[in-house]
Formats: C-alpha cells, structure tokens, sequence
C-alpha cells in the first residue's frame, strides 16, 4: 500500500529525479514555479482560495491544517489587498525557500532526504533523492499511477490526479510519465481529451503555470 501523499509532494516526485540524479527534471526556476502551482491549486482544492481572472481571492480565514498551506493562507490573505496576480504569487512561491519547505514535507515523512553540498564541495546545487527502498517505492508511485491511468484511460473529472497530470503537463514533464514510445501518442491524445474536463477552478492555474514557465525560458534565453 501506498501512503497518500499531498498534491505538492506526488508533483515534487515527477518535478525533481528524486530515483536517480537527485536533480529537477527542468531548469530550477521552472520547477520552483510548478511547485507553486501545485501549492495553490492545494487551497484552490480545499476551498481556501479562488482565481477570479488573473487575481487570487481568499474564501476564507479557516486555517488549513497542514503548516505549509495555514502559512501560505494567512500570508495571500494578508496580501491580497496590494497583490493579487496569480503570476506575482506563482513567482513569489517559486522561490527556494518555498521549494525547500514541500521537500520537508517528505523529508519529515521518510521519503526523501537532503543532500546538501558540503563546505567544501564543488558542487552548489541541493539534491533530494529517496530516503529507503520503501522511499523509492513512494516517489516513483505518482509517475506510476498516472502511466496506469493514462493507459488504461481512467482520468475521471473529480480525480485529484488529473490536476497532477495538468500541472506536468503545463510544465512539460509527460515524457517523463510515458515511457512508452509506441504508446505516447495515443496516451497524449486521451490526455488531451481529459484535460478538458479539469475542473474550472484549477484551470486558472494551470494555465498560469504555462505562462510562467513560458516567460521564464525566454528570460534564460535572452
């Protein structure tokens, strides 16, 4: 059995390598940004909070349970009255400090572990890679229920896992899902189709993960 994790973290799993190399699978600003993403679409989720247009609206001052969320909450809410563009939270949240606090999510659970480079290393960069064997079994199970789900065409509209299929998508990160070159076609066409179907208060978010991203590489490339 598999222990349900939160949204962020099975996003964490398909964002960074944490089997192998210990790396994000895309560049870091893209995968602080769609890990922002998927903290938000958590309180979209829970009901903490709405996008209305391109602006974030709290629904409420009922704090989350998770410490993260309950933060996070209170931090738009105090906010939101100076700043509320989606685009300006996705960027604030997409910083290390953020991307740093849903890796201690798996951390306190087991799963992962931080692999700092040492004082005097050449290496700058921090890894996250998986605490144990039952560790690897977690973090490669979101990657693993989604190819299932795909396969077996079996993404509902009220399925968390087609908002965790969105945000890889909208980060590019499907590849990493279909491994089966003679099947990835066929998968991202039924995709495709149930992306249609994601609910209309994520697909704000989604869509705004996609423009973030988008800006982003034309920033690195300019």
């Amino acid at each position: 059995m598999h222990a349900t994790q939160p949204l962020c973290s099975d996003l964490f799993n398909l964002v960074w390598d944490t089997l192998r190399t210990g790396r994000p699978r895309l560049h870091r600003t893209g995968a602080g940004l769609t890990l922002a993403g998927g903290l938000l679409a958590e309180l979209v989720l829970a009901e903490c909070l709405a996008v209305d247009g391109e602006h974030l609206v709290v629904l409420g001052h009922e704090r989350p349970r998770d410490p993260l969320l309950a933060d996070m909450l209170r931090l738009i809410a105090g906010e939101c009255g100076r700043h509320s563009a989606l685009l300006t939270w996705l960027d604030y949240l997409g910083r290390e400090e953020y991307i740093s606090r849903v890796a201690d999510r798996l951390i306190v659970a087991g799963v992962i572990v931080r692999d700092a480079p040492g004082r005097f290393s050449l290496r700058r960069d921090v890894r996250y890679v998986h605490a144990s064997q039952q560790g690897w079994a977690t973090c490669s199970w979101p990657a693993t229920r989604l190819r299932y789900a795909l396969r077996d065409r079996r993404l509902a509209p009220g399925d968390r896992d087609l908002v965790l299929a969105a945000l890889a998508d909208a980060a590019e990160l499907t590849t990493t899902i279909l491994e089966d070159p003679e099947e990835r076609g066929r998968q991202q066409t039924f995709l495709r189709q149930a992306l249609q179907d994601l609910p209309a208060q994520i697909q704000p978010v989604v869509a705004g993960v996609r423009t973030a991203i988008g800006k982003a590489v034309l920033t690195h490339r300019t």
